[in-house]
């Protein structure tokens, strides 16, 4: 098992990264997207580990443990532990074995799929046997402390995205406010927490699996990135070039297909738990499809010589115009990189998923 001894590691870029996986984490919990933060940024240690050393990589994870457990408990430890952990350790054993890509990839998101869910069934047995309605609770308590709790509202209510009805307020012009009474404050904070409650029962098992696909993918990806750039002289474990990401169709299909099914299932009937999975199913296809937008554009503008920061910003405005969804759906139909027929003589069965 060879040691990567590479110029330029201090021990300290493991607890930068650890930082940095906090403040991510708060950051999804800002934005109610903690499950998707907190699976992805395990990435994170992964690179660590391979630029920093292993052994600092652990000490971080006990480091994270402990700070959960004096925030929340043994539980809380347990938890973190259990997401970061395994996937850890795999990602170093798979490069240290040499196993191939996506295989690798595969196999730390089903860690961290399996880890999250394990979680999660956990935390609904503490909270009683409904997480997200805990979370409401929470959520409401903190709206009537907090001293800011008014000027929040009133902001929601301003952006249309909360209303009152004209009973509470009377007859009001465009644009006049009104007095924030107990009567008004207590029907903003109920439209509020439902919207919430509704959002988060759809988005929670989304985040669980697209954080899952995407942590296990970087897991793998970023460390043998950094290995494979900055030395050149090993024998690194093998990595499919982010131009080269795509989804055959032996996989595209039965997904597409299972996602009819369920989407036909889901208009013939009203059960939540099959509008549920259609959402599940979506949010795993999307990724993918987005995953290979990605690739589509950074193969496009690296051909053409782009540098890499015009790339990025590229993609960063592709995405929030919501297009790499659409190109990675047309690359999917007309293959406009010829990956699904290389010549057989350089065919490689780590081209594809």
């Amino acid at each position: 098992m060879e040691y990567l001894d590479l110029k330029g590691i201090k021990p300290i870029a493991s607890v930068v990264m650890l930082l940095l996986w906090v403040l991510v984490c708060i950051l999804g919990l800002g934005l109610m997207a903690l499950p998707l933060a907190a699976l992805v940024m395990p990435a994170l240690l992964c690179y660590g580990a391979l630029r920093a050393g292993r052994v600092t990589a652990l000490a971080c994870v006990l480091l994270a443990a402990a700070t959960a457990m004096s925030l929340g408990g043994g539980l809380a430890a347990g938890a973190i532990v259990v997401l970061l952990l395994p996937a850890l350790c795999y990602s170093i054993y798979s490069y240290d074995r040499k196993l191939p890509f996506w295989h690798s990839a595969l196999v730390c998101a089903c860690m961290l799929l399996t880890g999250a869910m394990l979680c999660a069934a956990l935390a609904t047995y503490l909270a009683g046997g409904d997480l997200v309605g805990t979370l409401r609770d929470t959520l409401e308590a903190l709206l009537h402390g907090m001293p800011q709790g008014d000027a929040l509202l009133a902001a929601l209510y301003g952006n249309g995205m909360l209303t009152v009805p004209e009973a509470l307020t009377g007859p009001l012009a465009v644009g006049e406010s009104f007095a924030m009474t107990p009567a008004i404050r207590e029907e903003l904070i109920k439209q509020l927490l439902t919207q919430v409650e509704s959002m988060q029962r759809i988005q929670m098992p989304m985040q669980i699996l697209s954080g899952s696909m995407l942590g296990g993918l970087m897991c793998v990806y970023l460390p043998r990135r950094y290995v494979i750039k900055h030395a050149n002289d090993l024998d690194t474990a093998p990595l499919v070039p982010l131009e080269k990401w795509y989804l055959p169709v032996r996989v595209f299909m039965p997904v597409i297909s299972a996602l009819l099914v369920v989407g036909l299932i889901a208009l013939l009937s009203d059960a939540a738990a099959v509008r549920q999975a259609l959402y599940v199913l979506f949010a795993g296809i999307d990724l993918v499809l987005v995953l290979q937008g990605v690739a589509i554009v950074s193969w496009f503008m690296k051909k053409r010589g782009t540098r890499k920061g015009w790339r990025m910003v590229a993609v960063i405005a592709l995405y929030v115009m919501q297009a790499l969804l659409f190109i990675g759906f047309a690359d999917q139909l007309f293959d406009f990189r010829g990956l699904r027929t290389p010549p057989k003589d350089t065919q490689d069965e780590e081209d594809s998923l």
